[in-house]
């Protein structure tokens, strides 16, 4: 014979402080709960890097010791000769370097952290009359290959360093009790008295 019960469900705050402690540690499990965060920041970040080309991010985090994170493409020319090498390298930079042609290139690793990318100096463009002359073309291209190389190269770790933080930053902000809390009060769910969901199998999350 059918038994009717009874249940009375409560919203998040008027739980008690243990029973919204368990609903936050749930809400923290779930696997998509930083995914629009996620993709915020690394839209932003490609949004303000616009000379970084055919930007392609991968990471890992946020607590190994091989997380990070890194990207591949390649840096706009006159970009980087106005912005990083006149002032680093050489300033006569403006007259005498015309472009060139510098790619983040990914290796074989099963991370993705900054080192698993490298930065290759493929071309270089000078001014016409070293372009001219051969001897002159490969003397300045040997003179200054390496700190070309290494100006550009520590800006892309300067930016997979800045990268990794604000997503290890989003991260953390996203999996906060604050956070969670905010979330699920906006989110209006009902729970049973221990702070199970209600209804169980009908759990739609909804970004703030």
């Amino acid at each position: 014979m059918p038994v009717v019960k009874q249940v009375t469900y409560y919203s998040f705050e008027e739980l008690s402080e243990q029973a919204q402690q368990r609903v936050i540690d749930k809400v923290r499990e779930w696997d998509d709960l930083f995914l629009s965060d996620e993709e915020c920041i690394i839209e932003g970040f490609k949004e303000r890097h616009p000379h970084i080309r055919d930007m392609d991010i991968s990471y890992s985090g946020f607590c190994s010791q091989g997380d990070g994170a890194s990207f591949t493409g390649w840096i706009a020319g006159d970009w980087a000769i106005n912005n990083l090498l006149i002032e680093q390298v050489n300033k006569a930079f403006g007259s005498l370097l015309r472009d060139l042609n510098c790619t983040f290139d990914r290796g074989d690793s099963r991370y993705c952290h900054e080192n698993t990318v490298s930065t290759h100096l493929e071309d270089v463009t000078w001014a016409d009359h070293i372009e001219e002359n051969d001897r002159l073309r490969d003397s300045m291209l040997e003179q200054y290959y390496d700190d070309i190389t290494n100006v550009i190269e520590q800006y892309r770790l300067d930016l997979c360093h800045t990268l990794y933080s604000e997503l290890e930053q989003g991260y953390e902000h996203c999996h906060s009790d604050e956070n969670l809390k905010e979330l699920v009060l906006a989110n209006d769910y009902l729970f049973d008295i221990d702070g199970n969901f209600y209804p169980y199998d009908a759990i739609k999350i909804i970004k703030l």
